[in-house]
């Protein structure tokens, strides 16, 4: 196993020390540094009076906090052109593209701030308070708190899931709390006098070599050829074109795929294309007349269940799986709704479903078809890109300004002879 390539499962980690340093509290990493492995990783600190220092290609923002202000953590924005800082009583301070959606700098708290997230989407942001209460600002949902827990907890952190519909808290014990679609993974493990002092989410590398290629092959294949057995990518498709259908040649095509490295992939689409009475109940509760966000995000975690129940029951399972969010002929017309927040919702719930049976989870798309279905929203996930023309011009594909989700590009594919082929960036 080499050091590139070793989990495939969301794991925690948490810092543990016996003596907090003095002066610097926080950090926060650009987005370039998550998404572009050949880019400088750049970063900021800043020291707990709100002095910040960037580093590598880190730009500096003008502006201060004011005197006698204890900074207690900060957060990039998802452009890593701004930056976030909060202060023990609540108060944020806004640097760069960084929005200001609200604060708890007028209320009295029970116990101070010790640590913020922000959403995926930027317009909005978490604060955690050391007795475990949430505060919520912007488009951050409220999911949950340890306020109120027995015995109480000394909570010194949080993360959000990459679907930001979900968070951990950290005690300083080294328990963990989990709330809407975060898993749990364990907890505990400190002794010796140490404590736990923040945490971070990590999900599996890319599994795909870089520079190899392969193929993808779904229902359009059954009855016919397959490409000759793969040697890199090989990507599988268990639905039948449209949400809630089945792939009946899936279990073929994943024994053709098992000389690659295989992921399956799954078609999503709009509530309204096929079956949307699926979208009433689910995760998201039991959904109101009109609400089509609610509708949309339960379709979209049903549809997932739905495609990995199938997938068990013929014996067919992988590490890696894709939905496939496209529309005919490049439009949006029959498959997506007008409605691009519902459509995004329907992603977002597609993805906490499969990242719930403790699978990586990535997106196929175009940008621009992924900005006419699902607008601005950008899952912290990887993206497997449509559109190059051959081998040569899909390595292009791989640089970070055509991604269209807040993870690193994984997989170009490109023009059929006679199948659908990928690259791996």
């Amino acid at each position: 196993m080499t050091a590139a390539r070793v989990s495939r499962l969301v794991s925690l980690v948490v810092l543990l020390v016996g003596a907090v340093g003095a002066s610097v509290v926080g950090t926060a990493a650009t987005v370039a540094a998550q998404t572009a492995p050949t880019t400088p990783p750049t970063y900021w600190t800043v020291t707990e009076s709100g002095g910040v220092h960037g580093f590598g290609a880190a730009p500096a923002f003008p502006g201060a906090v004011p005197a006698h202000t204890t900074i207690v953590a900060m957060a990039a924005t998802p452009t890593g052109k701004g930056y976030w800082l909060v202060s023990s009583g609540g108060g944020i301070f806004t640097f760069g593209d960084a929005g200001y959606f609200g604060s708890t700098g007028g209320v009295r708290l029970a116990k101070p701030i010790v640590g913020m997230a922000p959403t995926s989407s930027g317009l909005g942001y978490w604060l955690v308070a050391a007795d475990g209460g949430i505060f919520t600002f912007g488009d951050a949902s409220y999911l949950g708190s340890a306020g109120g827990s027995r015995p109480a907890p000394e909570i010194v952190g949080m993360t959000p899931t990459p679907t930001g519909l979900g968070y951990w808290l950290l005690s300083r014990t080294g328990g963990i709390y989990t709330f809407g679609d975060a898993p749990y993974r364990g907890a505990g493990g400190i002794s010796g006098g140490h404590h736990a002092v923040a945490m971070a989410a990590t999900h599996s590398l890319d599994p795909f070599t870089p520079g190899t290629t392969g193929a993808d092959i779904s229902w359009p294949q059954c009855g016919h050829p397959f490409p000759a057995a793969p040697t890199g990518p090989a990507i599988v498709g268990v639905t039948g074109g449209k949400a809630f259908t089945e792939n009946p040649c899936v279990a073929a095509e994943a024994a053709w795929a098992r000389t690659g490295t295989m992921a399956l992939y799954m078609n999503v689409n709009s509530p309204s294309v096929n079956h949307p009475e699926n979208g009433a109940t689910g995760p998201a509760g039991t959904c109101a007349d009109g609400d089509s966000q609610c509708h949309a995000y339960n379709y979209g975690y049903n549809d997932a269940l739905a495609a990995y129940s199938y997938a068990a029951s013929v014996g067919v399972q992988a590490p890696m799986w894709w939905l496939d969010v496209e529309g005919p002929a490049g439009s949006t017309r029959n498959l997506w709704s007008t409605d691009v927040p519902a459509n995004g919702r329907l992603v977002a719930g597609a993805i906490a479903a499969l990242t719930a049976q403790g699978v990586e989870v990535g997106v196929y798309s175009t940008p621009l078809q992924w900005g006419r279905i699902a607008g601005t929203y950008a899952p912290a996930v990887p993206s497997w890109q449509a559109g190059a023309r051959d081998a040569a011009s899909a390595a292009t594909y791989c640089s970070p300004d055509k991604a269209f989700t807040a993870g690193p590009i994984w997989l170009v594919q490109f023009a059929p002879s006679p199948f659908d082929n990928d690259y791996a960036c």
